[in-house]
């Protein structure tokens, strides 16, 4: 375990620092003032180091130590100051929260994770061929289902465009997956998507309130939702979605709505709420030494479900359970639990070490430098409260490298954009001509207006201008901002334009 000699801080001291907003997780936990002061001094010299993010969110929950803190801004624009009670949007670490209520409604009885989807479900329009009689909920869970639907989880985590009745619908288009067949890993939000399709209509409550009933609730997790309306509604401090350039950072117009918060990416989290979170989850299932879930749920979540054998970030993943990647971390190979998540402009990593007993979840409001300085802080502050004497300098040593790193991305930005500059349109007719309403029966509909000399492209909460590229009759877009793709358009024999194709998907022109 994690021991620390330094002297504790009266509990009416540590009530003016940001920690959980428990009060019973506050009463069992004592913070030790040097650690303490030791790793919020080194996560402020990191950000400093690392303008590029402009909010974090940090939390820690281990033996002795507790730390729940925001540092940096929510936006740029409003330059609003991050607090422990400031709302993050954790993209895929979503799953773990989803997992485990799901977990805890099997241990309860009110469904049983090794039914078969054919017998949750038998009204759900799976084509014969998809073996739904061998597909469990709980190999939707664990990512080893054998099966593939992009049209949901498309339209579930981008464009928003959907009604219940299209994504029942849609159950119909899902497909076996030749390359990952039953049993073997394949990450995805489609896994997730569709179990939480199949578990709405039989239980006849939405994921966002059995997460918010089975979890947040009874963990007093107030600042934590799966409703952007609801922290709207009551006045949240929210962290607003950026991204680098090759100015700096900036903000993005594309933000989270009701409609894209989906079971694997679609909760918002504060820091203070996190560390109730990895309390309950080190804790097996209690807070505030309150059994508020099974302990059999929480370790349902961590068992081996699915092979996966690989590294991100440095960390390792030999196995999924249910929500959590599992694998060895430190010298000591010590058992991690983790979950990371990124969408345009969000980051998140939540990590913890059961047999130690310690976790950490940091949020950030920019994605791609986001996610990694995450990761260089989590391992530092696993460090510290090792005792390491060289956490401090290994943290220097990788902020450094994280700067650089940045540096050479901003000149790939530099020259990307220099290069998109100096290419010509290709488009053989009018802008007019392009302009009108295609669809595609299973992703919808894509609308294609004017701005200026440019098409202005959109589908449901995505948008784009386009931008030139030297193919004919094709235009670059971002409707996720930071992905590029490449929107052709096809002309029937009298020049007329019939369709469109993005991503490979063929959207037909609609005559109105």
């Amino acid at each position: 375990m994690f021991k620390f000699k330094s002297t504790f801080l009266p509990l009416a001291i540590v009530a003016v620092i940001q920690f959980s907003a428990c009060s019973s997780t506050q009463l069992h936990k004592q913070i030790p003032q040097s650690k303490h002061q030791t790793v919020e001094e080194n996560i402020v010299l990191a950000m400093q180091k690392i303008p590029e993010v402009p909010g974090i969110a940090v939390s820690v929950y281990a033996e002795d130590f507790v730390f729940s803190k925001g540092f940096g801004i929510t936006s740029v624009n409003t330059r609003e100051v991050t607090s422990g009670d400031t709302a993050f949007y954790i993209a895929s670490s979503t799953k773990s929260i989803t997992a485990l209520a799901m977990a805890n409604l099997h241990e309860k009885g009110v469904i049983d994770l090794d039914t078969s989807i054919a017998s949750f479900a038998p009204d759900a329009p799976f084509k014969p061929e998809i073996e739904t009689h061998e597909i469990t909920l709980r190999h939707l869970l664990a990512q080893s289902s054998g099966i593939k639907n992009a049209p949901i989880a498309h339209r579930l985590a981008f464009t928003g465009n959907h009604t219940p009745s299209q994504l029942w619908d849609a159950l119909a288009f899902t497909e076996n997956n030749q390359d990952e067949p039953r049993g073997s890993f394949k990450y995805s939000n489609y896994n997730f998507n569709i179990l939480t399709l199949l578990t709405d209509k039989k239980l006849r409550r939405s994921w966002k309130d059995i997460v918010a009933k089975e979890i947040f609730d009874k963990a007093g997790m107030t600042r934590t939702t799966a409703y952007v309306s609801i922290a709207n509604a009551n006045g949240w401090s929210m962290a607003r979605p950026h991204q680098l350039n090759v100015g700096g950072v900036s903000q993005i117009k594309l933000e989270k709505q009701d409609n894209t918060m989906q079971s694997a990416g679609g909760v918002l989290m504060s820091a203070n709420d996190a560390a109730l979170w990895l309390e309950l989850l080190i804790e097996q299932g209690k807070v505030g030494m309150r059994q508020v879930l099974p302990a059999k749920a929480v370790l349902a979540t961590q068992k081996f479900e699915t092979e996966v054998d690989k590294t991100f970030l440095g960390f390792k993943r030999k196995y999924y359970g249910l929500g959590f990647y599992g694998g060895q971390y430190g010298e000591k190979n010590d058992l991690m639990l983790h979950h990371f998540g990124s969408f345009a402009g969000s980051s998140s990593h939540i990590s913890y070490l059961p047999l130690k007993k310690v976790g950490v979840a940091i949020f950030t409001n920019e994605d791609a430098i986001g996610i990694r300085l995450a990761s260089v802080l989590s391992r530092y502050i696993y460090s510290e409260l090792a005792n390491d004497a060289n956490a401090s300098n290994t943290l220097k040593k990788d902020i450094r490298q994280l700067a650089e790193q940045i540096v050479k991305r901003r000149e790939q930005l530099q020259h990307a954009k220099k290069r998109q500059a100096e290419r010509q349109y290709q488009l053989t007719q009018p802008l007019a001509n392009y302009m009108g309403t295609y669809s595609n029966q299973l992703y919808g509909k894509i609308t294609v207006g004017k701005s200026n000399e440019h098409l202005l492209v959109s589908s449901g909460n995505l948008s784009a201008v386009s931008t030139a590229y030297p193919k004919k009759d094709s235009v670059r877009i971002e409707m996720t901002p930071g992905t590029g793709q490449i929107l052709s358009f096809k002309l029937d024999e009298g020049k007329e334009i019939e369709s469109l194709n993005v991503s490979d998907v063929v959207y037909i022109k609609v005559i109105e």
